[in-house]
């Protein structure tokens, strides 16, 4: 049942990773479907097998995973179709089957593979997203650098904190020699760049003129509409029902904002996580015979 539930949360992010990639947004009935098998099969595998606790773990880590989803959306961390893909994940990863990382080694088990596949999701999400924005940046680049310039004029702000971590892990590095530390620091000297970056690519390489009827349920607006004395403003959530049609009766084209599509970080870290198992884990046992 546990490559069953991995084999259909394959499909349907690999089916989700199409679609943002094409259409930057994820259909509803793929993150409810994914939601629905996963709890339907469990249940019943657990009655099949009078052992009802197949079913309670993967609804646990459900409402575990509902709750981080709910955390990121409104952080703005993910976007609602990323948000949705998530819960499924929780309830599909619950108890997996016994997976190649696991041979020989007992510490990865130590950590449920839910919370393992959201560790890697922090390295591959970032490494993803570095690596689109890059590639975005450099299609862009006559409008991008000049914006950049001016964007990393305005976060002085995380330079103190920054400097604080950095000398707090050269501290722990030279008194610890856990070198495998050093990463850390060179990726917080490295975030208000970072931070920069993603930023000047909002205004040059993400924002698209768009015409009314090819606008869609939950597209971000990247600047306030005004239309028949009425004004419509960007929102986190996107635009509305409401929002969409009376836009589309104006006639009026409107700049939208698009994200990365997140999606396929999603893909990249759950082969990973299947492959690897714990991706900080598997980065020490490298770096940790050099140090």
């Amino acid at each position: 049942m546990g490559w069953f539930l991995l084999t259909i949360a394959f499909i349907w992010i690999l089916g989700a990773t199409v679609t943002d990639l094409k259409k930057r947004e994820v259909p509803d009935w793929l993150s409810i479907s994914l939601v629905a098998i996963a709890l339907v099969a469990r249940m019943i595998y657990s009655l099949l097998e009078k052992d009802i606790s197949f079913f309670l773990q993967g609804a646990l880590f459900f409402a575990i995973f509902f709750a981080l989803a709910n955390l990121f959306y409104y952080a703005r961390i993910f976007a609602g179709g990323d948000a949705k893909l998530l819960m499924g994940l929780g309830a599909i990863l619950a108890a997996p089957p016994v997976l190649p990382f696991s041979q020989g080694t007992s510490a990865v088990i130590s950590i449920p593979m839910p919370f393992v596949f959201i560790l890697n999701l922090l390295i591959v999400g970032s490494l993803y997203g570095l690596l689109f924005t890059t590639v975005v940046a450099i299609k862009n680049r006559k409008r991008f650098f000049p914006e950049f310039v001016k964007k990393c004029g305005k976060v002085r702000i995380f330079f103190l904190p920054v400097a604080a971590l950095v000398i707090v892990v050269a501290i722990l590095t030279i008194f610890t020699k856990s070198y495998f530390l050093l990463p850390f620091a060179v990726l917080a000297l490295l975030f208000p760049f970072i931070h920069s970056a993603i930023k000047a690519l909002e205004e040059v390489g993400m924002v698209s003129l768009v015409h009314p009827k090819d606008l869609a349920l939950g597209d971000w607006l990247a600047r306030e509409v005004r239309a028949g004395g009425k004004v419509v403003k960007p929102t986190w959530e996107g635009l509305s029902k409401k929002e969409l049609e009376f836009l589309q009766r104006a006639k009026k084209k409107v700049l939208v904002k698009y994200g990365i599509p997140f999606v396929p970080a999603f893909l990249l870290t759950l082969l990973a996580t299947i492959l690897l198992g714990n991706l900080f884990e598997f980065l020490i046992r490298i770096i940790m015979p050099f140090s």
